[in-house]
């Protein structure tokens, strides 16, 4: 239930079933009443049982926790606007592999694969798509290719046994 749904959704969803279990109401009723499941309910009701007001404190929520400092972090950024080939790497692009890379070899921590996108999206980074076009291209000359050689190209051989 909770991947579902908003944290606020869910948290409202927590807060309403403890209202009716504090009023009497049988666990059934709650997971009727809410559209959630009994051991999400139970679990909930043991919870508040146990943390009492606490419990309604906003849960933390995943995902990988930061390895480079602040100042690590500026550091970075710097590496990463001076460029791949001024780091080493061939060719100006940065990818993922290049940027764990980079972070291995300057700070000696190691980052997940995955967790560098959130990392780079933290720096203010986007993906961009190289263009596979080249940018000297002669617009009538691809004009002239699409209408006068890419179809003899696409024209058919003839089956065996109709010649």
């Amino acid at each position: 239930m909770y991947r579902n749904t908003k944290l606020n959704d869910y948290m409202v969803l927590r807060r309403r079933a403890i209202e009716l279990f504090e009023n009497g109401k049988p666990q059934k009723y709650i997971v009727e009443a809410l559209g959630v499941s009994q051991p999400s309910v139970s679990r909930w009701i043991s919870s508040y049982r146990e943390l009492g007001p606490a419990f309604f404190e906003r849960p933390k929520v995943g995902g990988s926790r930061r390895f480079l400092t602040a100042q690590q972090m500026e550091e970075l950024l710097s590496l990463l606007d001076a460029g791949a080939e001024a780091n080493g790497f061939k060719g100006n692009l940065w990818d993922r592999k290049r940027v764990k890379a980079l972070i291995e070899k300057e700070f000696g921590i190691t980052y997940k694969i995955r967790s560098i996108s959130d990392l780079l999206k933290d720096l203010g980074y986007t993906l961009q798509t190289p263009d596979r076009r080249s940018y000297r291209q002669d617009p009538e000359k691809v004009r002239e290719w699409q209408e006068e050689k890419l179809p003899a190209l696409k024209k058919k051989r003839p089956m065996k046994g109709t010649r």
